[in-house]
């Protein structure tokens, strides 16, 4: 870390991690995708959303470092950690080939690795049980699930040393993301209604409240995402090419409050005062403007 400002992140399994998500909002019926991540747990997408609302309730109101994407993430990560385990105590472990078990739990280690936490011991552990379940006409199954499954939760448990930078640096990839944070806020605007939120939140309208204003650092974060341009007509607003007022500058609701949207930081994005009055309170998927390197 640099000044609170940079941080060396590993991106592997963050990588992976943003792209499994990505591709949740990409489908038709995220409904479904989301019940399917949760499904070893018996409760459904609602829950999940439940939950996740009331983990950033103070993001709902006005823009917090910590975000709706956060939570959303964090829940992500858990729910993934514990299908992985499913699929080796019910899959897996169901052929009993001690190779192919300590392949997969590797591949979950390595994850640790990315991190500097480096797992020990339990290839030799699987190893010593396989030979004596090999010489026991197969009398151990449970035992040996059960010595398997200790020797996952025990990796698992290390994850809560990590699971903040995790969250971090899958949050990094996905907020520069607008075309997932659009499919994202459209999502949860449908649980953004008095049936799943208390009702101080809402205007006369039945509207998340407008905040009163937006701190710096998010101004700075969504001007330079968006690379100082209106994400609608590209229109240059680093005052370097184009010389205007502030008001010039307008942070947008990326699905606006009269939509269901909410004053979640990773619900903004920058553009110009003529698009932003085009645009009203209506949602228009982001277009994606890039500055060439070469």
């Amino acid at each position: 870390m640099y000044n609170g400002k940079f941080k060396r992140i590993n991106m592997g399994f963050n990588y992976k991690l943003a792209e499994n998500i990505i591709s949740c909002f990409n489908k038709e019926n995220i409904d479904d995708e989301l019940n399917c991540m949760v499904y070893i747990q018996a409760i459904d997408s609602e829950k999940v959303i439940r939950e996740i609302l009331d983990e950033g309730k103070d993001c709902i109101l006005k823009p917090n470092k910590y975000t709706l994407l956060h939570c959303f993430i964090g829940q992500y990560l858990y729910h993934y950690l514990m299908n992985e385990r499913y699929y080796l105590l019910d899959q897996i472990c169901d052929d009993f080939e001690a190779d192919i078990i300590i392949r997969f739990i590797d591949e979950t280690a390595k994850i640790l690795n990315e991190y500097g936490i480096i797992v020990m011991e339990y290839e030799k552990k699987i190893k010593i049980f396989d030979e004596i379940y090999e010489q026991s006409d197969c009398s151990l199954d449970i035992e040996y699930k059960e010595l398997v499954g200790k020797i996952y939760d025990e990796i698992l448990e290390k994850f809560n040393n990590i699971e903040e930078d995790i969250v971090e640096a899958t949050f990094y990839l996905l907020f520069n993301n607008k075309g997932f944070l659009f499919r994202f806020h459209e999502y949860l605007s449908k649980y953004v209604t008095v049936k799943f939120l208390v009702t101080n939140f809402f205007d006369t309208f039945n509207h998340i409240k407008r905040c009163s204003y937006l701190p710096e650092w998010l101004k700075r974060a969504v001007f330079y995402r968006d690379n100082g341009r209106c994400q609608h007509c590209e229109k240059d607003l680093t005052g370097l090419l184009a010389i205007g007022s502030d008001k010039e500058l307008q942070y947008d609701h990326i699905i606006p409050l009269e939509r269901c949207g909410t004053n979640d930081a990773t619900n903004f994005q920058l553009l110009c005062s003529d698009c932003n009055l085009k645009k009203g309170g209506n949602t228009c998927f982001p277009d994606y403007y890039y500055q060439m390197y070469w």
